[in-house]
């Protein structure tokens, strides 16, 4: 397969795109050669931009330049799969080809998008996850694959991506290990005490402390009781 280009200007743009493509939430990149595909062109969701990859084309671009719209939101890939890959434009796509997409991004990409492989078996196994796993930490997407068949239920196939993956955090093992904390704001109704809302607004010097606070701010968290007495304490 050739190789992905680094320069984003070099990227063959697909004869499908419009010239409003650059503003769709949805990008379609699919293996024309599958069979009935017109099928499901017919159907595609209006605002869902669809790019064969003829052979040929290197289909990386492709994904490449939809990666590089401010606005979307899903990137769909379509094309017949197996574990760990998924064949586009006749070219088989394994996770290290999905490698040279993290070079390849602009800083002005989208800041939070998905990816979608409707292809059979994909995410399947060890392979699988780690296909999906490799393209969350190049790209930064949510990914999204199937463990079994994709297609027709009469065929054993069904349309759940049961398989996904989310970008690693991006701290080392032993930092991890290290953080003895959980990132969870403080609930009332596990660790905040009535008089733990007492104190909140006495210390913010609320001058007729509330009665029954306890009840009337349930659900709420600390800091948000914290922003509530200090402007009360403005009265």
């Amino acid at each position: 397969m050739p190789p992905l280009s680094s320069s984003s200007s070099s990227l063959a743009q697909p004869a499908s795109e419009p010239p409003s493509a650059a503003l769709a939430s949805a990008v379609l990149v699919y293996d024309p050669s599958v069979e009935q595909v017109n099928t499901l062109l017919a159907g595609l969701d209006s605002g869902v931009a669809a790019w064969p990859v003829l052979p040929g084309n290197n289909p990386l671009e492709h994904i490449a330049r939809a990666l590089a719209f401010k606005h979307l939101k899903t990137l769909h890939i379509l094309g017949h799969g197996a574990p760990g890959e998924v064949i586009l434009g006749g070219q088989r796509l394994g996770a290290s080809s999905f490698e040279s997409l993290a070079d390849a991004l602009p800083s002005a990409g989208p800041a939070a998008f998905q990816i979608a492989f409707w292809s059979c078996k994909t995410g399947h196994g060890e392979l699988g996850m780690n296909f999906v796993n490799t393209i969350a930490n190049a790209t930064g997407a949510h990914v999204f694959a199937a463990s079994g068949l994709v297609g027709h239920e009469a065929k054993g196939g069904s349309w759940a991506l049961d398989v996904q993956a989310a970008p690693s955090a991006p701290f080392s093992a032993e930092a991890r290990e290290g953080f003895r904390q959980v990132l969870a704001i403080n609930s009332l109704d596990s660790t905040v005490s009535a008089a733990d809302i007492q104190t909140i607004f006495n210390d913010a010097a609320v001058a007729d402390p509330v009665v029954l606070v306890d009840v009337y701010f349930t659900g709420m968290d600390a800091l948000q009781l914290k922003v509530i007495a200090a402007n009360m304490a403005l009265v």
